[in-house]
Parts: structure tokens; C-alpha cells; sequence
């Protein structure tokens, strides 16, 4: 199984973010695709309500469950009914379209908690296409402080600009340079991610 192949200091780390009683299962999402992860944009809507919301769709065979302290984070169990499955992803769908939830491996949803902002930081994402790890550093910031977001492609960086906005991210400045030649508009930065390609 491939939680014995993640790498030991990765395991360390996700071990003191997630809750006890959830590492096991998160270890297995890396190599099971019986969930779709999502994680619940709370810039637009608080994890409790999408759950209440999720409630009254018209699928069966779902199961929610949040993973450890990463209340945001919600584990869709995959209806093994192919109908059930479409309406399933119909929904998520439309719900994505909305800004409400953001599809996103755990993994992915894990790096924005070890960088750890916190508002009023200023806080670097040096590559950040597609702006999934911007958009969660933004919701844990609350819109508060700053991010500054860079990413060297410009086809990927008009993809960063479409999810930032329709996520409702407003503490984002935008730049499209190579890394290399970045040049930062303030001083020192709280917090650096660099997620090179």
C-alpha cells in the first residue's frame, strides 16, 4: 500500500496536523480513489452549511467526513452506482462553478496548513498556478494581510487570476514573472511557498 512509500518526514508532518483517529485514513486516500477530496472554500461558505447543504442532494452512497483539523477538508465517498456517480459529480460541479467548494487532494490541502499564515502576514506563493494553495492561504488569512502571487507562465497565470476571482480572493496581488528575476514590491515576507514546477 502506498502509505508505507510515502517519505518518513512527510508522515511526520502530516501526523501533527490531522487528529489522531484520521491519520489512517488519510494515509490510504494517497493510494485509494474511493474519495473525492474537496475542500470547502470558507471565504464564501462555512464547512457546516455546505455539510447541511449536502444533505439535500439527490444522490446516495455519500458519506462526509471531515479530515482532522482541517475542518475545510470534506472526504466524498465515491457512489459505486455509475448514475449515482454522475449526479454526484453534477452536483460537486455546480457547486465548484459557484466558488462555494474547490476540488483538491488531501495532499495539496495539507501544504497551505504547514506554510500556516496567519492574517495580517504577507505571505510569497512563488509559483502559483493553478491558485489552489493561494485560495486556501487566502481563506485561512480570511482575506486579511497580503499574498503576493507569481506564477511565470502566462497561460497558467490567467488560470490563477479566473480561480482567485471566482474563489472571492481579495488579498491577492498578482504578477507574472519568472521566478528568478521576482522582484519583491515590499520587504521581507512572513511566509514563502514554492511549489516549482
Amino acid at each position: 500500500m502506498m502509505k508505507k512509500q510515502l517519505p518518513e518526514q512527510f508522515k511526520m508532518r502530516l501526523k501533527r496536523i490531522l487528529a489522531q483517529d484520521t491519520i489512517d485514513s488519510v494515509f490510504d486516500t494517497f493510494s485509494d480513489e474511493k474519495y473525492l477530496s474537496i475542500r470547502v472554500n470558507t471565504l464564501k461558505i462555512s464547512p457546516e452549511t455546505y455539510k447541511q447543504k449536502l444533505d439535500h442532494y439527490p444522490f446516495s452512497g455519500q458519506s462526509v467526513g471531515e479530515v482532522g483539523e482541517m475542518g475545510e477538508s470534506l472526504l466524498l465517498k465515491k457512489p459505486e452506482a455509475e448514475e449515482s456517480m454522475s449526479e454526484m459529480l453534477r452536483c460537486v460541479e455546480r457547486d465548484e462553478n459557484e466558488g462555494l467548494i474547490y476540488r483538491q487532494n488531501l495532499s495539496s490541502q495539507c501544504v497551505a496548513h504547514c506554510v500556516d499564515p496567519k492574517p495580517n502576514e504577507t505571505v510569497l506563493d512563488l509559483c502559483a498556478a493553478p491558485g489552489s494553495k493561494t485560495s486556501h492561504m487566502a481563506a485561512l488569512m480570511r482575506n486579511e494581510g497580503r499574498i503576493w502571487a507569481n506564477e511565470p507562465i502566462p497561460k497558467r497565470f490567467y488560470k490563477l487570476k479566473n480561480v482567485l476571482s471566482l474563489l472571492g480572493v481579495t488579498n491577492a496581488e498578482l504578477s507574472c514573472v519568472d521566478g528568478r528575476r521576482f522582484r519583491p514590491p515590499v520587504g521581507l515576507f512572513d511566509r514563502v511557498l514554492v511549489d516549482a514546477p
